[in-house]
């Protein structure tokens, strides 16, 4: 279940039962059965799940607010993400790292919590004992998305990549790193799964490495970031709208370390629609 976190002030006057009369006088029982949703169950056409529940576009408005900087009208954003700090552990996530078969089921893919400051909450992609073995240390978060009901998308997270053993630094490749991200989606009329990936590599220098070389495929575009290694980064994405077709759905995140041994860290991740 999606958690919608407004990104701005609600106005003192627009309190929980209010909020709910207005939910309810646009059409909807907030919070009922009838119109819940999850990413196993749609709405109806002509509504978006969001926190749960299946809201049309009138329902919307009730996230307009009084932003931060005081400006009357200005669009409001929400957060797709839930638990995005980690402040909650992993509450909201699932484990989603691989292992190759044997003989490299030996390799330990972990993602721990641990702190590292300014964070008191970061993931961190581990993974020990996998050399010459592929996999990755991932947590995913499923979405039921639909973009078209935003003016524009964009994530934005703080990534480390503190370490990587892999040959060439990013594999054969290029396509393995510490820190890497994924957004799912399914175009229009189809269900094949389609991936963003932005992958945060740092480079060494030595002869050879593949670093920010990875190359797109039919299924799978890279969005390549370097940075500094060891350091923490903090990166905005364009409008992902720009980056999908047309009547495209995200239907998950994912955050994940790929390669041999290497060290990822994460904090901070959000996915932040603006609601025009």
């Amino acid at each position: 279940m999606n958690h919608v976190e407004p990104a701005v002030r609600l106005s003192l006057a627009v309190g929980s039962v209010a909020l709910a009369g207005l939910l309810a006088g646009c059409g909807l029982d907030y919070g009922s059965d009838s119109f819940a949703c999850s990413i196993h169950r749609a709405c109806p056409e002509g509504y978006q799940c969001l926190a749960g529940v299946c809201r049309g576009a009138a329902d919307l408005l009730a996230f307009r607010a009084i932003p931060d900087l005081g400006v009357a009208g200005a669009p409001v954003g929400v957060n797709l993400i839930s638990n995005g700090d980690f402040g909650r552990g992993t509450t909201g996530w699932r484990n989603s790292s691989y292992v190759d078969p044997a003989p490299c089921s030996s390799a330990n893919r972990t993602t721990p919590i641990v702190t590292d400051s300014p964070f008191n909450a970061a993931l961190e992609l581990r993974s020990v004992d996998g050399t010459g073995c592929g996999g990755s240390s991932s947590v995913t978060q499923d979405l039921l998305v639909d973009p078209a009901v935003y003016s524009s998308i964009i994530l934005s997270a703080s990534v480390k990549a503190v370490s990587t053993t892999t040959a060439l630094t990013c594999g054969y490749s290029g396509g393995e790193a510490p820190v890497n991200i994924d957004i799912v989606y399914t175009n229009a009329g189809d269900a094949t799964r389609n991936t963003l990936r932005w992958q945060f590599y740092y480079l060494t220098g030595a002869s050879g490495e593949t670093c920010g070389l990875a190359v797109d495929g039919p299924k799978l575009k890279w969005v390549l970031v370097p940075v500094q290694r060891a350091a923490w980064h903090t990166h905005q994405s364009v409008d992902i709208k720009t980056l999908i077709p047309w009547g495209a759905k995200l239907t998950s995140v994912s955050v994940m370390g790929t390669g041999w041994n290497y060290v990822g860290r994460v904090a901070q991740i959000k996915l932040m629609a603006q609601i025009p």
